[in-house]
Parts: C-alpha cells; sequence; structure tokens
C-alpha cells in the first residue's frame, strides 16, 4: 500500500532528471513524512527549501536506483528518464547511512527540549 502511494504521489509532483529523483510540493510536512516514507525502502533523500516556496526531496546515486527497483514510476516517460539517469551515472562513493531526516528531528529535539528544566546535560547526549 506505501509502495503504491509513493509510486502515485511521485508520478504526479516527481520527476526524473539530471539530479536524480526529484519530489517537489509546497508541503514542507507532506515532503518531511514522504522522506520517512522511502527509508523503509532504503531510498535516501535530501530536503531542500527552494526560493519560490516550494520544498523538494532529491535522492541520487544508489538510491535512485533503490527508487527504480523498490517503487519505480507507473508513468512511461518517467521511468526512461531514471533508466537515463541511471544509465548515465556510476557511483564510486559510498552513500552514508546517516540520514539528513534524523539529524534535523534529532536538533529540532535538543533545542525544543533544552529550555525544559527536566532534561539534563547527560540525557541530552544520549541523542
Amino acid at each position: 500500500m506505501v509502495r503504491r502511494f509513493l509510486r502515485a504521489y511521485f508520478d504526479s509532483d516527481g520527476y526524473a532528471g539530471s539530479q536524480g529523483v526529484i519530489l517537489s510540493s509546497t508541503s514542507r510536512s507532506l515532503v518531511g513524512t514522504t522522506q520517512l516514507l522511502l527509508l523503509n525502502f532504503g531510498v535516501l533523500s535530501r530536503i531542500r527549501e527552494q526560493t519560490d516556496g516550494a520544498t523538494t526531496c532529491t535522492s541520487r546515486d544508489g538510491s535512485a536506483e533503490r527508487f527504480h527497483d523498490r517503487i519505480g514510476f507507473g508513468l512511461d516517460r518517467k521511468t526512461r528518464a531514471l533508466e537515463a539517469y541511471l544509465g548515465n551515472h556510476r557511483w564510486f562513493l559510498e552513500e552514508s547511512w546517516t540520514d539528513e531526516s534524523l539529524r534535523s528531528r534529532r536538533a529540532r529535539a535538543t533545542s525544543t527540549t533544552s529550555a525544559s528544566p527536566r532534561v539534563t546535560a547527560t540525557s541530552r547526549r544520549a541523542w
């Protein structure tokens, strides 16, 4: 069910191009949730705020390949564009599994809990 949702969502608001698989939306919350759903399929992604107010979620290299293998596009033209991207790239660097979404969530949790008198320095270091 999740795979079908992701495929349909990327068919409507995503594309494949020279930067990999990119999803664009004006909803930062939806893009963040999508990033977490992609992690369930081993697809790492990076979120960026654009100057026009849109938020993008980009998967490159090996993660774009995993997107192709595990989720894919339902539209032939987008599948062909992704296959063209994959055919023109070779990845020599290993992807870091220190995921951006986890780092940003930890940073937000630490900044909101630092104002709380119940949180000690020791418990924050555990993050």
